[in-house]
């Protein structure tokens, strides 16, 4: 029995809830994602809104079943080999890793697949005239985009569309190209999140047009992938100072839990690894983050007050040196927040040009703003000391704190902090501030050592990020311990 005219589907993707409402809801949200419907109907016909929620369906659903075509309107049926090659295609499988339940990604990848299959219709004469032979010969569709699996159009004479062997070999390569470029995009905008510490997923609650803007000046910024890599080093940096300089009575055990943390798992889960079999299982416990291992607990500082980090942005620091000082700060910034401190990025000259502040409670949102506004401050002009730290001091004035951080990062020379800045970080230091000076490639005058707790002449590179790690991560000094600066 052939199904009736009232319940044909547009969708080549089995629709239940709210799933025919996703991309529709999505695309009043998002000028860019309506934009690529609209060019797309244009250049295609106006079944291309139905293809593009299928395929972001397809993406996105935990498990997109494939209606058969025969359920389907003539006017839709065209999507049919097209959905059915991108649930079969190996690429998609991996691409799906990324995006199932996940609508950001969903929609990025969404975006290049309908892009580059437009392309390869449009650019394959055996394609476009298929294409278009499908369209013309079937009944335009009556309503817009999003609608329900019920049809409203024309009638359709019972018949399947016929795909010819050729068309739909090209169809499939078509996809399997189009799907590795998706994979590509997907992979370049999880990552630029992931090199801030973030996954896309922490930015749900925000209007996806936003997201997608986002993660494109994360992408685009030459400067920021610089800065990104450079902090992925350093927090490498950071575990790695952190285990040498673990030691007894650091951490304790105190139970038993399930993790991936192979330096942790109990000897019966590492007696595993000795027979071939047994160690499948230990592999598989080991990505479902089920190995039994020890649950440690340690002593974290608590209480701590904010880091406040001053970074030289005068014209001697552009290059390198401006790499490497914002690196190197956003890089503490993320120590700060990992200790649940407040944070701030003071940017200065001859005058403070920017002040970026980080909350404890800082949202993956807020971060990211943050990080974007802290790798493009830039002035140009001459150096003054005086006026950063004393912006700095007056922050933590309105602060309640009782150990504070105050990290200079400068590559310039200047004379000596004014007497009521002086008196000001004597004050502050009474209080519990630490005040560390880097001094880039050039020697650090005398008096430095006079206001600072300590002094590091540093080359901008890896061993001095180590450097001023060690120094940020020692405990606040306790009462009568030396704090006379020293070269590093």
């Amino acid at each position: 029995m052939k199904p009736s005219q009232t319940s044909l589907s547009r969708s080549a993707i089995h629709q239940f809830g709210v799933d025919g409402r996703l991309w529709q809801g999505m695309c009043e949200e998002s000028p860019r994602l309506r934009k690529a419907v609209e060019n797309g109907v244009l250049e295609q016909g106006g079944t291309w809104a139905e293809l593009m929620s299928d395929t972001y369906l397809t993406l996105y659903k935990a498990d997109p079943k494939l209606r058969n075509i025969t359920d389907m309107e003539k006017a839709f049926q065209a999507h049919h080999p097209i959905i059915s090659g991108l649930m079969e295609d190996p690429e998609v499988q991996t691409l799906r890793a990324d995006t199932k339940l996940n609508d950001m990604l969903s929609a990025v990848g969404t975006l290049t697949l309908v892009e580059k299959l437009q392309d390869a219709i449009k650019n394959t004469p055996e394609l476009s005239e298929w294409w278009d032979s499908q369209w013309e010969s079937s009944s335009p569709p009556s309503n817009e985009l999003g609608d329900e699996d019920v049809a409203a159009g024309g009638a359709d004479d019972g018949e399947p569309i016929e795909v010819p062997a050729t068309v739909k070999k090209m169809l499939r390569l078509a996809v399997h190209q189009a799907a590795k470029d998706a994979g590509q995009e997907v992979e370049a905008t999880e990552a630029a999140f992931r090199s801030w510490g973030h996954e896309t997923r922490d930015l749900q609650m925000v209007p996806i047009e936003e997201r997608l803007e986002l993660a494109d000046r994360l992408k685009r910024m030459p400067k920021l992938r610089d800065i990104a890599r450079l902090v992925g080093r350093l927090k490498n940096l950071r575990r790695g100072l952190e285990a040498r300089n673990m030691s007894p009575g650091h951490e304790e055990i105190f139970g038993v839990t399930q993790g991936d943390h192979i330096d942790r798992a109990l000897p019966s889960e590492l007696a595993l690894l000795a027979h071939p079999t047994a160690r499948l299982l230990f592999q598989a416990r080991f990505v479902e983050h089920q190995l039994l291992e020890y649950a440690l607990r340690g002593r974290e500082p608590a209480g701590l007050g904010p880091m406040i980090v001053l970074v030289d942005i005068s014209d001697s620091t552009k290059g390198p040196v401006e790499i490497w000082e914002k690196g190197l700060a956003l890089a503490l910034v993320q120590e700060a927040q990992r200790q649940h401190r407040a944070a701030m990025v003071i940017g200065f000259d001859t005058e403070v040009k920017e002040i970026i502040e980080w909350s404890p409670a800082c949202t993956a949102r807020e971060d990211l703003d943050n990080i974007q506004r802290a790798a493009s401050m830039w002035s140009g002009g001459g150096t003054n000391w005086s006026i950063p730290i004393l912006k700095g001091v007056e922050y933590l004035n309105t602060a309640t704190w009782k150990h504070a951080d105050l990290v200079l990062l400068t590559d310039g020379r200047d004379k000596d902090l004014q007497p009521h800045v002086r008196e000001s970080l004597d004050v502050a230091r009474a209080r519990g501030l630490r005040l560390l000076s880097v001094i880039v490639k050039d020697s650090p005058p005398l008096f430095m050592h006079d206001w600072s707790d300590r002094v590091l002449l540093v080359h901008p590179n890896d061993a001095a990020a180590e450097t001023v790690f060690q120094e940020v991560l020692k405990p606040f000094p306790t009462k009568g311990e030396s704090e006379d600066g020293y070269y590093a």
